[in-house]
């Protein structure tokens, strides 16, 4: 087994968790191989992932074209997906402190980043 299958069946298990959010399996497979590209390309743009995903599509403008509309598609609730997985993963733990501080930061009045801080027992 290679190391992208036993990364893909790790992220594949991981959210499929959640089955309720996903309207179809497919979303989840390409969700996967998303993941495994931007973590093996180290890399945001779609065309650095065809080295990383592997599918019988023949070109590297299939990968781009079903990404693209996996994320304009808009039966898929990324945000309910990203609240599910996060309260998953967190529900696992023992919490010393359960108070969260939640800090927002914005770039150019464009993009949100979330800071979470809380202590948990591993």
């Amino acid at each position: 087994m290679t190391p992208t299958s036993r990364l893909y069946d790790a992220l594949n298990d991981f959210l499929s968790q959640c089955q309720d959010i996903w309207k179809d399996i497919r979303h989840v497979q390409t969700l996967c191989w998303m993941m495994i590209g931007m973590i093996q390309s180290q890399n945001v743009h779609l065309n650095g992932f065809r080295f990383y995903v592997h599918s019988r599509a023949p070109y590297t403008q299939s990968h781009q074209r079903r990404f693209r509309q996996w994320l304009s598609n808009r039966r898929t609730d990324i945000l309910a997906a990203h609240h599910s997985l996060v309260s998953h993963t967190l529900s696992q733990y023992r919490w010393v402190d359960p108070h969260w501080q939640r800090g927002m930061s914005y770039l150019h009045s464009k993009y949100c980043l979330e800071r979470f801080t809380f202590s948990a027992i591993f």
